[in-house]
């Protein structure tokens, strides 16, 4: 995980990022234990907010931006968590869109660090992403959030974030990633994601395919939860694309009412994302919430997620879609936006335990040169083990291979070839942090356009 280090001139917000850093030393761990005694120290900040859990597989991010800018709109305040980050570490923290500050960010890390002092240092210290969810509940407490959007991180039943009580649980659609981790079947994966449904609480459940749906039908019903299966109230219609703002209209009915709402985060599966967003919306507008529709339609016209289909120029296009399912998805768009004939330079970067064989066929059908490049990740597929693959498998395409996207990010932008960056965040983070000077990226645009 690229903290940005060396680019940080803030002194106090250096330490911290340098404290963090070590806890990566840690590893990846599933498991509530840490988070729980971290927070005690803290006097359990987690208590002392409203907040609306978001698991999936594909989709959260989006689902979580869509929540919040609704809300935030609506007149609420609002935090949102989300992982992992594009550029900078602040970028996981907002309160009605806006970063951390580096001070409050420093500040708040500080205060973990003194008060978890006898936790850090030794085996089972808090991990990197365990300290991360910390401080979020810390922040949206001591900032008097009316509402905060947790992201899940991995998982769901043992991910750091689920030490909270949601006012609703939101899960997006299930499909195999962390195989390792969560389990080989959609069915033992929904298990895994089913552990943010709490007793009683509500819970809005995205459209799935069956064996994850008979999972998450056992788990709402041992926890008695009041649950809104989309696929029995709402009916996804059509996505129509405004090319010229690069805005994409979405009509679905909910309930047969009919809601068309424009958006600037683009692709047909974002259709399903803004149904799921609305039917949590409703299911919160039931329980007294109050929804200011116009400002809402507002809110997500103006709305983008970075590095999520995201346009930076009309043919070059970047996105996070570092599994095969988000692959299908990101390809079935660009099928759908451009002439079938036309061919791209395409620079790619993902992790090892991804399907990048199958995610490398499916691309190869539309490139004319592949750019492979190294990830900042101890788990990252070495550009050179892509290459072999692709000139044994797909000789017709041009090769070349970066040790780093960083390397040639300018210059990638700076010319003319139609271009897609497509794979892992930690690639596409690194990416933007070379165009863009390392500030944190915005969730939002002026003007209700592309965000460019």
């Amino acid at each position: 995980m690229d903290l940005n280090l060396t680019a940080c001139k803030n002194e106090a917000f250096a330490d911290a990022l340098d404290f963090l850093d070590h806890q990566i030393r840690s590893g990846v761990k599933l498991g509530l234990e840490s988070t729980r005694q971290l927070l005690a120290r803290l006097d359990n900040p987690e208590r002392r907010c409203r907040f609306i859990h978001v698991a999936g597989t594909n989709g959260k991010g989006s689902v979580c931006c869509l929540l919040a800018s609704a809300l935030a709109a609506s007149g609420y305040k609002v935090g949102m968590y989300t992982s992992p980050h594009l550029v900078n570490v602040r970028e996981r923290y907002r309160i009605n869109q806006r970063a951390i500050s580096e001070w409050e960010f420093a500040r708040l890390m500080e205060e973990i660090r003194r008060r978890g002092a006898t936790l850090f240092g030794k085996e089972g210290a808090p991990s990197f992403f365990e300290v991360c969810t910390v401080l979020a509940f810390l922040y949206f407490a001591r900032e008097q959030c009316d509402v905060a959007i947790m992201e899940v991180g991995m998982g769901g039943r043992l991910d750091a974030t689920n030490v909270l009580t949601p006012e609703l649980a939101v899960i997006t659609r299930i499909d195999l990633d962390h195989t390792r981790a969560l389990g080989e079947t959609r069915y033992e994966i929904a298990g895994e994601k089913a552990g943010i449904i709490k007793e009683g609480r509500p819970v809005v459940v995205g459209y799935q395919e069956d064996d994850a749906m008979q999972r998450l039908r056992e788990e709402v019903s041992s926890r008695s939860a009041p649950a809104y299966w989309m696929c029995e109230h709402t009916k996804l219609i059509e996505t129509q694309l405004d090319a010229d703002r690069w805005l994409q209209a979405n009509r679905f009915l909910i309930d047969d009412r009919e809601m068309v709402y424009e958006s600037g985060l683009l692709g047909p599966h974002q259709l399903e994302n803004m149904g799921l967003a609305w039917s949590a919306l409703h299911s919160l507008q039931r329980q007294g919430w109050f929804l200011d529709k116009t400002n809402i339609a507002e809110a997500w016209r103006r709305t983008v997620w970075p590095g999520r289909f995201q346009r930076l120029r009309p043919d070059f296009i970047v996105d996070g879609a570092h599994n095969l399912s988000g692959l299908e998805v990101f390809y079935r768009t660009i099928r759908q936006l451009y002439p079938p004939e036309k061919k791209w330079r395409v620079f790619f970067g993902v992790l090892e335990a991804k399907q990048w064989q199958q995610m490398l066929d499916l691309l190869a059908t539309i490139t004319e040169e592949f750019i492979f490049t190294g990830i900042d990740h101890p788990r990252a597929a070495t550009p050179q083990m892509l290459e072999e693959y692709c000139r044994t498998y797909h000789p017709r395409i041009k090769v070349r291979t970066v040790p780093r996207i960083s390397t040639v990010a300018n210059a990638l932008i700076k010319d003319s070839i139609p271009t897609l960056g497509v794979g892992s965040l930690y690639m596409l983070g690194e990416f933007f942090a070379t165009i863009n000077g390392g500030e944190p990226v915005e969730l939002w645009t002026s003007d209700g356009g592309s965000g460019q």
